[in-house]
């Protein structure tokens, strides 16, 4: 059910104020019994009131009132063809949709402003015949001559810059475009031009010689501002600039203009905020002596108001006959009034469904099969129509002509049905559903094929001469849902395969950031084994020193032992100075892979760049939340790129990957790494290493032992120590356990 009169609808909200009025009188009511009565059951056995008829008598006034406020909204949901013949001019408009109208001289720019006074002048030109021709360096005819106003305002929406693919303001071809459209009598025709007349280009003298020699007078409306020339922007609001690095700047070229409009005996307009100019080109227009117009076919609605207004009647008329008392038959009328509408109109769609099966077996001729699929249509009846189209293809009457425009009708339809897949992809993507929205742009893609097989069918046919230039306009409008299909479908899939790769680079680097961790954690333990074997190194060699140092004091019959232990010396100090070049070696080692790009860092530069790269196209499809999505991950790589620790880098790496797998838990903890074990020889000084500790026999010496026996005790007692060394036997002792 459609209305003519939607507004109207909203005037049911007025019924709201009456229903807070009834509810606060039951209130009242309610209050009152109370103070008179115990409660309402004693109230209403002695009033004699029944709750459900005061209800049931209020539903029904409201049910009145809504059903009043319907009618006033005139339904209807049929509609028939009536034939019109009058009166009127031939008027083809030619509109500019070059780039330079984009500029916002005239606010909000030029190409709003002028589609603005273009839908001001098509309504105040009451029963002419209007065609509109959209052109830039090429032109483009994008409506026919008609006279309905509604589908020429759905042309007019659409017009915009990237309708003519070639740029330029090429007038020539505009006009000789208009002029193909143009064929009434002479001095019955105009042709309005819209246009900044910024860089005109083409040999427009031909084309004015032909126009008068037509009689057909040019209404130039001027849109721009000629003293000031404004910036010219791009789509996306951003000035222009040509090679030099200069913003182009664009105005209204006012005198060629003028010149064009007096040399076809015309008038020259200009539009401005104040003033649009659509009164004056109207006046200029209506000047032409109106010519008879062919016999036209126009579909009315056939409005059912009536229907409602008899059920308002009919509520009221209920309304009066419930009583408020007590009565045992005002359920059972109430239920035999909403029953038997109801049962008949339950029937209803069966018994239309076989009487149009019946229709469509007992067709003598396919002519008369597409005449009842075109009431199927005005009826809103698509499933009919289409079996009706399709009985036509199976028809023994083979012609030709009827059976083109059956499939030209059949693909209109498919193209429709493809048209609402594809917006209700749209929506789906505006919900932030790509998944759906791509399911939907392949159901689309299957509806645009079929609908191309079925044009391709009815313009193969012998009988597509039959077919008007709406069939042109068909193949233009589905060649463009094909390409916004495929590049919305293939944004679609760049957009996912771009977060495949922000997260697999984002999970690589987290996974570089793991192992460099685990790197730094072995080079820490391998600095301090040998920071400890350096000390201890140097720890003995000071101990050597010592003993050297009370081995010279020995006498001659310690020298062969002295000998022998300067060898040991000499092989000591040759094991140390190798455990030093190799120790260099390592730090050398561990300097160079410091110096040399961190592959940790590099990883979450990469990852970083993908997250920014991801957020540039959910931006462009308006995914808002992914794009906060890639642009918290791509904040946290950045952050965990500056970060010269892993062990920092970690926490921002797992936030980073969470959020690009689109998870609510939080990112785990990084794990303190564990200290490395100690070696079980090693003991904890507890006193400075560098400082001499005192031998322990000096420590444990007897008070009356004399400096003489306590030399003699010392060196007895390392002579032993170092034989026991020499000898090398199971008990050696470690240099990390020996204590001097």
């Amino acid at each position: 059910m459609k209305f003519i009169a939607p507004e109207r609808l909203y005037w049911i909200a007025v019924l709201l104020l009456p229903a807070a009025a009834v509810c606060y009188a039951w209130w009242r009511r309610d209050r009152e019994l109370r103070r008179l009565f115990a409660n309402r059951e004693s109230a209403a056995a002695a009033l004699r009131l029944s709750l459900a008829g005061r209800i049931a008598r209020t539903a029904l006034i409201f049910i009145a009132m809504a059903a009043i406020l319907v009618a006033a909204a005139r339904p209807y949901w049929r509609s028939r063809r009536v034939v019109f013949s009058g009166q009127g001019r031939d008027v083809a408009v030619v509109f500019d949709v070059s780039k330079s109208m984009w500029a916002r001289d005239v606010p909000p720019s030029r190409l709003e402003h002028a589609k603005f006074m273009l839908r001001q002048l098509v309504e105040k030109l009451r029963g002419d015949h209007i065609s509109l021709i959209a052109f830039a360096g090429n032109a483009y005819p994008a409506c026919p001559l008609t006279s309905d106003r509604a589908v020429l305002n759905e042309y007019i929406d659409e017009l915009a810059p990237d309708l003519v693919q070639r740029g330029g303001t090429n007038l020539e071809k505009g006009l000789r475009e208009a002029l193909k459209t143009l064929n009434g009598a002479a001095g019955t025709q105009a042709i309005v031009v819209i246009t900044d007349g910024d860089e005109l280009s083409g040999d427009s003298s031909k084309v004015i010689s032909e126009l008068n020699r037509r009689k057909i007078p040019l209404v130039v409306i001027g849109v721009g501002d000629p003293k000031h020339p404004a910036v010219l922007p791009n789509e996306k609001g951003v000035p222009r600039r040509d090679w030099k690095n200069k913003v182009i700047t664009s105005a209204l070229n006012e005198p060629a203009l003028k010149r064009l409009a007096a040399e076809t005996n015309g008038a020259y307009v200009r539009s401005t905020v104040a003033d649009t100019g659509a009164d004056a080109a109207v006046k200029r227009i209506e000047e032409l002596a109106p010519a008879d117009h062919e016999k036209t076919e126009r579909e009315l609605p056939e409005e059912r108001f009536d229907i409602f207004l008899i059920a308002a009647a009919a509520a009221l008329l209920l309304a009066l006959i419930v009583p408020e008392r007590p009565w045992k038959g005002t359920a059972a009328a109430l239920a035999l009034c909403v029953l038997i509408p109801w049962s008949v109109g339950a029937n209803e769609p069966e018994r239309e469904e076989k009487n149009l099966e019946h229709r469509i077996s007992e067709a003598p001729t396919a002519a008369a099969l597409y005449n009842l699929g075109l009431e199927r249509i005005k009826a809103e009846d698509i499933s009919g129509a289409g079996r009706c189209f399709e009985a036509v293809l199976r028809h023994p009457d083979r012609n030709e002509r009827v059976r083109a425009k059956a499939l030209l009708n059949l693909g209109v339809m498919e193209h429709e049905c493809a048209r609402q897949t594809l917006e209700e992809a749209r929506e789906q993507l505006k919900r932030q559903e790509l998944a759906p929205a791509l399911q939907k742009l392949d159901s689309a893609k299957k509806f645009l094929d079929t609908t191309g097989e079925l044009y391709k069918q009815a313009l193969a046919d012998s009988g597509a001469d039959a077919l008007d230039q709406t069939a042109a306009t068909d193949l233009r409008l589905l060649e463009k849902d094909t390409e916004e299909t495929r590049k919305l479908k293939k944004s679609i899939e760049d957009l996912k395969e771009q977060l495949r790769k922000a997260r697999q680079n984002a999970r690589d680097a987290q996974k570089k950031n793991q192992q460099q961790q685990n790197k730094r954690q072995q080079d820490k333990q391998r600095d301090k084994q040998d920071q400890q074997g350096q000390q201890d190194r140097q720890q003995n060699k000071q101990q050597q020193d010592k003993q050297q140092d009370k081995q010279n004091q020995q006498g001659q019959q310690n020298r062969q032992q002295n000998q022998q232990g300067q060898q040991d010396q000499k092989q000591q100090q040759d094991k140390q100075n190798q455990q030093g070049q190799q120790d260099r070696q390592s730090r050398q080692e561990r300097q160079d892979r410091q110096e040399r790009p961190d592959p940790a860092q590099a990883a979450a530069r990469q990852a970083a760049e993908a997250s920014e790269k991801l957020r540039e196209q959910a931006k462009r499809l308006g995914q808002r939340k992914l794009e906060e999505r890639a642009q918290l991950a791509a904040g946290e790589l950045r952050q965990a790129e500056r970060e010269s620790d892993p062990q920092k880098a970690r926490p921002h790496l797992d936030r980073a990957v969470n959020a690009l797998d689109d998870r609510g838990d939080p990112p785990p903890q990084p794990q303190q790494p564990k200290p490395p074990p100690r070696p079980k020889d090693e003991k904890k000084p507890e006193k400075d290493e560098n400082k001499p500790q005192k031998p322990q026999a000096e420590e444990q010496k007897p008070a009356n032992e004399s400096e003489r026996e306590q030399l003699l005790r010392i060196m007895n007692e390392e002579e032993r120590e170092k034989r026991r060394q020499m000898r090398g036997g199971p008990h050696r002792s470690s240099p990390f356990t020996r204590d001097w």
